[in-house]
């Protein structure tokens, strides 16, 4: 990979993950991965605000933790065979 490629990544990855960004995105209901940025707004655009009044809840619980490294090296085995079948 070119270096300039490496930076036009970084690039992105900032934009992304800018408040901006992350609040900009709420309004096509993605969850915001900073987690300075609320997922409830005042935001007449922000979906998460006006499904809440229908039972959608935004206070989720954390991740699972993950699972023990052969049962990943086994799902990672099944999937190259996956790949090398097409």
């Amino acid at each position: 990979m070119a270096p300039e490629q490496k930076e036009a990544g970084r690039a992105l990855i900032a934009f992304l993950r800018a408040p901006e960004a992350q609040r900009g995105a709420l309004r096509y209901g993605f969850r915001p991965a900073d987690p300075s940025v609320p997922i409830l707004s005042e935001q007449a655009d922000n979906p998460f605000t006006a499904a809440r009044a229908y039972g959608v809840r935004t206070d989720l619980p954390g991740a699972v933790e993950p699972p023990p490294g052969p049962v990943i090296s086994n799902l990672m085995e099944m999937w190259s065979r996956q790949i090398g079948r097409r």
